[in-house]
């Protein structure tokens, strides 16, 4: 799939999501890694601890900005997966936390994957903005989070 067709696909996916872009929550985020992912389309599993956490976090609220697209068809994360604040165990994966809100409530990890990610812009976050940093090798404490390709 080209970046076209994926942006395409992710806008219908997300036509029910800009309106939470835009609602900030409390809490602090801070990026554990960047990491490589052996995919068909460009990836990287992103790492972020997040720490005092208020109610009403939602994955679909991470995104990249592309200058001049439409919110919608932004990337989103994909696979998300919560993990214990020390970032060494899954707690509950994708499909777990969407009838889970209470999950994502205090301090806590996430890793999620993110296509098309540009290392150099930053991430939009509940939180503000943040800079990624250059991705490295997956920690092997994460090889229990395993990519699945869209389909």
């Amino acid at each position: 799939m080209d970046l076209e067709a994926y942006s395409k696909a992710r806008e219908e996916f997300s036509r029910e999501r800009e309106p939470r872009l835009s609602q900030p929550i409390r809490g602090e985020v801070e990026v554990m890694g960047v990491y490589q992912v052996r995919a068909a389309e460009p990836c990287h599993m992103i790492e972020l601890k997040l720490r005092n956490v208020g109610s009403g976090f939602d994955f679909g609220s991470i995104t990249q900005p592309i200058p001049e697209t439409p919110s919608r068809a932004w990337q989103a994360p994909w696979r998300e997966v919560l993990l214990d604040a020390a970032g060494e165990k899954v707690l509950a994966r994708s499909g777990e936390l969407s009838g889970r809100p209470e999950l994502l409530v205090g301090d806590f990890g996430v890793a999620f994957f993110m296509h098309y990610l540009d290392v150099q812009r930053p991430l939009r976050t509940p939180f503000g903005d943040i800079a990624l940093p250059k991705a490295v090798r997956r920690p092997k404490r994460l090889r229990t989070v395993r990519y699945e390709q869209p389909g």
